[in-house]
């Protein structure tokens, strides 16, 4: 190959690259869902990092979103609260990520995840890089990650242009910007009637997995600890049935969690089981009516 052929190559290469990134920006609305749930996280952030120390904040995924009060913890404890749970594909990277890097003195940060979290789904972690678009320092900090990344937005980007323009879905009533408060919790439901759900099945994370997300909490709390912030790890909240099918894969991934340093590990998977009654749409969404009994149930754990 010439000189010339290489230099025509690798500026169409370029050109093609340039075209990708810019894709998503040029398509405007098109390519965020109508009221997406997601841009939810442009509200949390924004929160996060206005609030005054010492603040509440309540890292994880829909288990928070939907199963707290904000209201009464701000109100019982006098810490500034902020809920950043979002979405279980997200993955326990991006959640520690956004919140590391806006930690102060005299934080309290309350982790409280699903089980068997994992490194999130492609599709979900690209689809909030379109809603917010600062989320991208968070979701891809390798490089091979940030190179192949505009072409995955581009992709998503024309994915959902596709889906609004001649599907035209209906905006859910539940998952939607709408339907967070400006603490960060979910209370559109609180007037809906309660979904029927089937148990979770889960799978036992494999050992590098276990390993790369203990390795994010070590990180995490070291720095927390430096900047004299504290840490807790509490359990999801979760339905009887789900718990009763997965109870060995639960206490395999919960005792992943033990004796990492500065972390402190106050209670027992068990003790945040409730019957499936007390759910709204899935095993991990409280009720409307439930949030209060487990924010007086952190309050308790965490003893403020």
């Amino acid at each position: 190959m010439s000189s010339k052929q290489l230099f025509r190559y690798s500026f169409a290469v370029l050109l093609l690259y340039a075209l990708l990134y810019a894709l998503p920006m040029l398509m405007g609305s098109w390519a965020v869902f109508d009221k997406d749930y997601l841009l939810a996280s442009v509200q949390k952030q924004e929160r996060l990092k206005h609030l005054k120390s010492p603040r509440l904040i309540l890292v994880g995924c829909s288990n928070l979103a939907f199963g707290v009060d904000s209201k009464l913890l701000q109100q019982k404890t006098g810490y500034q609260v902020v809920n950043m749970g979002l979405h279980q594909e997200l993955g326990h990277a991006y959640m520690l990520a956004e919140v590391q890097s806006q930690l102060k003195k005299g934080d309290v940060v309350i982790i409280s995840w699903a089980y068997a979290l994992g490194e999130g789904q492609q599709g979900t972690r690209t689809q909030l890089a379109l809603a917010n678009v600062t989320a991208a320092d968070f979701l891809y900090s390798r490089g091979i990650d940030r190179l192949t990344f505009p072409i995955q937005k581009a992709q998503r980007a024309l994915e959902i242009a596709f889906i609004n323009a001649f599907l035209r879905p209906k905006p859910s009533k539940i998952y939607g910007l709408h339907a967070f408060d400006t603490m960060g919790d979910v209370c559109v439901h609180e007037h809906l009637a309660p979904v029927t759900f089937a148990p979770i099945a889960l799978d036992t994370p494999p050992q590098a997995l276990l390993e790369a997300e203990r390795r994010s909490l070590e990180a995490f709390c070291k720095q927390a600890h430096e900047l004299e912030a504290r840490v807790y790890i509490l359990p999801p909240v979760l339905a009887q049935s789900s718990y009763q099918h997965n109870f060995a894969v639960i206490n395999t991934i919960w005792g992943n969690y033990a004796d990492i340093p500065y972390l402190e590990q106050k209670t027992t998977p068990q003790s945040y089981v409730l019957p499936d009654s007390a759910f709204f749409d899935t095993p991990y969404h409280l009720k409307f009516t439930q949030r209060a009994w487990r924010s007086k149930k952190i309050i308790d754990d965490v003893a403020f």
